[in-house]
C-alpha cells in the first residue's frame, strides 16, 4: 500500500517561519555591531590610554626618534603597534635591537634598547669610527676603545648604520683566527683584495680570503709555536693556503 504524499505547508505556518528567521538574523547582527563597538569604544577610553613610556639601555644617548616614544603617553595601548615601533628605533645607527613590553594592567610601555658593542675602528679625518661586529659603523668619538680592533687598508667607506662587507670580513677573520694564534692581533685591513691581521708584537698574517680559516689556524698556530721554539722573531706569516703555510723572519 503506497504511502500518501505529505501535505503542503499553510501559508500562515511558512510566515510565521520566515518571520521567526528574520527576527533571528536581525537580533543577531545587533548583537554584533553593538559588540563591536563596545570594543572600539574600549580601545579609546581611558582605561586602555597609556599612562607611562620607560626607555631602557639608552641612558646618556639622545635621538629625536627616541624621544617620539614618549609622546605615546595618551595614546591606545591596543592600538600601538609594537612591531613598527620597534623597526622605526632600529634605524638608529647606534641601535642593534629592540624590545617593545606593553603592561596593560599598569598601562604601560617599555621600550628596551640594546647597543650595538664596537669589534673594530677606523680613523678618519671626523674621527674614529667605530664598526660592530658585523661591520656596521655606528658611532664617531675622539678616542679608540681599549682591545679593539683597528681596520686599516681598503676598507670601504659607508655611512653610519649601512655595513661593510670588508670591515665585517676583517673582524671576521681576527674572531676565527683569535681562537688559534697565541698573539693578539691589533689592527687588520685588506690590501690588493688581500686581508691580512697585524698581531701585538707586530707580525703579519697574511689571510687571503674567509675560506678554511679553521685550517688557517691550525697552520698559524703551528709556525707560532716553532718561532717560539726556535728563537725567531717573524715578519710574515702566510696562511693564503694553509697546506703549504709559509713564514718570513724578521
Amino acid at each position: 500500500m503506497s504511502k500518501s504524499p505529505p501535505k503542503p505547508a499553510r501559508p500562515e505556518k511558512i510566515r510565521k517561519e520566515l518571520s521567526r528567521k528574520r527576527r533571528f538574523r536581525l537580533t543577531y547582527v545587533i548583537c554584533s555591531s553593538l559588540a563591536v563597538l563596545a570594543v572600539i569604544g574600549v580601545t579609546f577610553s581611558p582605561l586602555a590610554r597609556i599612562a607611562d613610556v620607560e626607555v631602557k639601555g639608552a641612558e646618556g644617548k639622545v635621538d629625536p626618534e627616541l624621544d617620539r616614544v614618549h609622546d605615546l603617553v595618551g595614546s591606545s595601548i591596543l592600538w600601538t603597534d609594537s612591531g613598527k615601533l620597534a623597526q622605526r628605533i632600529e634605524k638608529i645607527a647606534w641601535v642593534e635591537r629592540v624590545a617593545v613590553r606593553k603592561n596593560y594592567f599598569r598601562r604601560s610601555l617599555t621600550v628596551e634598547v640594546f647597543r650595538r658593542s664596537p669589534g673594530g675602528f677606523v680613523r678618519t679625518p671626523r674621527g674614529i669610527t667605530l664598526f660592530d661586529v658585523r661591520g656596521v659603523p655606528f658611532e664617531i668619538t675622539d678616542l679608540p676603545p681599549p682591545g679593539v680592533l683597528e681596520l686599516t687598508g681598503e676598507i670601504s667607506t659607508v655611512s653610519l648604520g649601512e655595513a661593510s662587507v670588508d670591515a665585517f670580513q676583517v673582524m671576521w677573520c681576527a674572531g676565527v683566527l683569535g681562537r688559534w694564534s697565541k698573539e693578539a692581533f691589533t689592527l687588520g685591513g685588506a690590501r690588493g683584495g688581500i686581508l691580512f691581521l697585524v698581531t701585538a708584537v707586530g707580525s703579519e698574517v697574511r689571510v687571503g680570503d674567509t675560506s678554511d680559516l679553521e685550517e688557517k689556524g691550525r697552520a698559524l698556530r703551528a709556525m707560532q709555536e716553532r718561532a717560539v721554539a726556535e728563537g725567531w722573531r717573524v715578519k710574515t706569516y702566510n696562511v693564503v693556503a694553509p697546506r703549504a703555510p709559509a713564514l718570513e723572519r724578521a
